[in-house]
């Protein structure tokens, strides 16, 4: 048993050389410098400089952007004014509800604007359609002036019943509406088609401008022509229209939409004649287009917006 252990127990030279191996091999080796914790720590700071330098920069990119679409913001709001008028004001110290309420209103306040902006659209293109419609009849009306005009100048025997029948062609062709000096204050010698002055005014003193309550049903068809409008609701209309607004949403944007020139608006307006809607609806009632539904959509008009006699001319007819 001596022997036994006495051959596993290693001699001390093999352990001391074994160990003095290994004790070598851990050395560093030449020409490395082991760094210090210090180094480390200096090293490290560096980095962190560098990082944070970057971060900074790109903060201060994103809050001049965030201060441009703030200002942009709050410039399209209507109480946005009131803010930029602040001392010291600071758009990125606004709060973000406020910033998103801003913003929810100018996104609701297009989409208002783009629908108004199509509503306008189709307005002015049927102003232009009735505009082309009334030029288009007083074009009819002076070719046939023109042809019965030479028709009978040439069975005239002299030159001075040419010079009269030329001068009747004239005045057929230019006609007696657009001239200033056939208006006068007397508007009894002015007639309303198919009502004369004197009649309307007798039917405003007497009361039959009153509409009638029981509307008729089925109601009459849009595309009644003004000619034929239920004599008290055009009675009617032509007192509401013929009271002037302040926005001009009465007698002169109506004759405005139906055509007539602006000289001769301003005409009618030095006159101040008593009921000048009635002119209205007799200049306009030449054209073929001049229907009930046109009339509505013109009253409902963003330039008119008479919503209740638009909605008194919808309980009669078939407008929509």
């Amino acid at each position: 048993m001596e022997d036994k252990k006495a051959k596993s127990a290693p001699s001390p030279k093999l352990s001391r050389a074994s160990s003095a191996g290994k004790s070598g091999n851990s050395k560093p080796a030449k020409g490395k410098k082991k760094l210090t914790i210090k180094d480390q720590l200096i090293a490290e700071n560096n980095e962190l400089k560098e990082e944070l330098q970057k971060l900074g920069d790109e903060n201060k990119a994103l809050h001049e952007k965030l201060e441009v679409i703030v200002m942009k913001i709050v410039t399209n709001d209507d109480e946005g004014e009131d803010l930029e008028m602040e001392e010291g004001f600071e758009p990125c110290n606004l709060p973000t509800d406020d910033i998103m309420a801003m913003l929810q209103k100018i996104i609701k306040k297009s989409k208002t604007r783009k629908k108004h902006a199509l509503e306008i659209r189709v307005e002015e293109l049927e102003t232009r359609v009735t505009h082309l419609t009334v030029e288009l009849a007083k074009t009819s009306r002076a070719k046939i002036a023109f042809e019965h005009g030479l028709k009978a100048t040439c069975l005239c025997p002299d030159m001075e019943q040419v010079r009269a029948k030329v001068e009747q062609v004239r005045l057929e062709v230019e006609g007696p509406h657009w001239t200033a000096p056939v208006y006068s204050t007397n508007q009894s010698n002015t007639t309303l088609h198919p009502m004369t002055y004197k009649s309307l005014s007798d039917s405003f003193s007497s009361g039959r401008h009153n509409v009638p309550f029981n509307p008729p049903r089925p109601k009459l068809p849009g595309d009644t022509h003004i000619n034929q409008l239920i004599k008290e609701l055009r009675l009617f209309l032509v007192r509401e229209l013929s009271l002037e607004k302040a926005s001009r949403a009465d007698w002169r944007t109506m004759a405005e939409r139906v055509g007539i020139p602006e000289d001769v608006i301003e005409e009618w307006e030095k006159l101040k004649l008593e009921y000048p809607m009635s002119k209205v609806f007799a200049e306009w009632s030449q054209s073929d287009s001049a229907t009930v539904r046109l009339l509505h959509r013109h009253l409902v008009s963003p330039q008119m917006r008479c919503v209740l006699l638009a909605k008194r001319l919808d309980d009669y007819y078939q407008v929509t």
